[in-house]
């Protein structure tokens, strides 16, 4: 047993060290969005919009009560997630509700005047985040299935979800842009017995106050920008100078690493320069110059196109350049 042990760890070790590189994680933070949104005065007003309905029938009193639940966990849920944008670190948020009495069936916006009074009334908002209507219509079933020789159950619960979000910029009066979210949830689940919601699945309440919080993550998405967590490669070996390089890197200067890795490049050869062009495109990014580095992996291909992991980071580093200079 213990030849086998050894034999095992002298087989990692060597693969190991064959891997000239390794895997670190990172943050980045690009700050575009597809919605651009005033920054107003700094007060935002996130606001929730009940729709009146007809309560003649107890099956319309739950779908306005399950309606009612989304629309509540969405608006709640976007003031959390906005507050963990940088871009909104200054924003003083409220929340607050209305109840809608509107007959047509088209998705109208509130009146100015109402809005007005909803600014004053919640420290004088400069910009209203709106959810002016929200949709739910919840359905669940099972059937049973044979696994082998046993009769199984499947049971699911799918959550359709629509809802319309608008930006009102109450400082100029303009409507600057809305955002219509259309999706569908679903959660299934087999098991021995029959699958109920509330039981092997989540209760229909449960199901639409998710399906609300993932539309105020969705609309989120639109309009700020968030940290992202992601990993990159960093190489580190083949000389003395990788691996102080790489020492520095990973306390963060990366300055000073690449004045190391530059001076590979200039000691010449393509092996260890490719790599050192890769670190250095690496360094670029992390100081946010994306299109120098483009610019160092492109080198890096030039001394070597086969070098593992540099068309999966152009991708990256092209898309990053593109988030970062597209205005919405």
């Amino acid at each position: 047993m213990g030849r086998i042990r050894f034999c095992g760890l002298f087989l990692l070790l060597f693969v190991s060290a064959c891997i000239p590189y390794r895997q670190i994680d990172i943050e980045y933070y690009d700050s575009s969005t597809k919605i651009s949104i005033p920054t107003g005065n700094g007060k935002v007003l996130i606001l929730t919009n009940y729709q009146g309905k007809s309560h003649s029938s107890g099956g319309e009193t739950l779908a306005w009560a399950l309606d009612s639940v989304a629309a509540t966990e969405a608006t709640l849920s976007l003031v959390k997630v906005l507050n963990s944008s940088p871009a909104f670190s200054q924003t003083s948020f409220s929340h607050y509700a209305v109840y809608r009495k509107d007959t047509s069936n088209m998705i109208l916006p509130l009146p100015w005047t109402q809005l007005k009074n909803l600014s004053e009334i919640n420290d004088s908002a400069g910009l209203i985040l709106s959810l002016d209507y929200m949709n739910v219509k919840p359905t669940a079933g099972s059937y049973t299935l044979w696994q082998g020789s046993v009769n199984a159950y499947h049971g699911y619960i799918y959550v359709p979800v629509y809802c319309y979000w608008r930006v009102y910029d109450i400082t100029n009066q303009k409507i600057t842009n809305s955002f219509l979210h259309r999706d569908t949830l679903v959660w299934e689940a087999d098991d021995w017995r029959e699958v109920k919601p509330g039981d092997q699945l989540p209760g229909y309440f449960a199901a639409v106050a998710y399906s609300g919080a993932d539309a105020a993550e969705k609309f989120a998405a639109q309009i700020a920008p968030f940290w992202e967590n992601s990993t990159r490669i960093l190489y580190n070996s083949g000389s003395k100078q990788m691996v102080e390089a790489e020492k520095l890197a990973l306390k963060g200067d990366w300055r000073g690493a690449a004045e190391i890795w530059q001076q590979v490049i200039k000691n010449g050869g393509k092996a260890l320069p490719s790599r050192a062009a890769f670190n250095m495109a690496l360094a670029n990014e992390m100081l946010g110059n994306f299109n120098v580095s483009l610019e160092w992996l492109m080198q890096a291909k030039r001394l070597n196109p086969n070098l593992e992991g540099l068309n999966d980071y152009m991708e990256i580093i092209n898309y990053r350049i593109k988030a970062n200079s597209t205005k919405p």
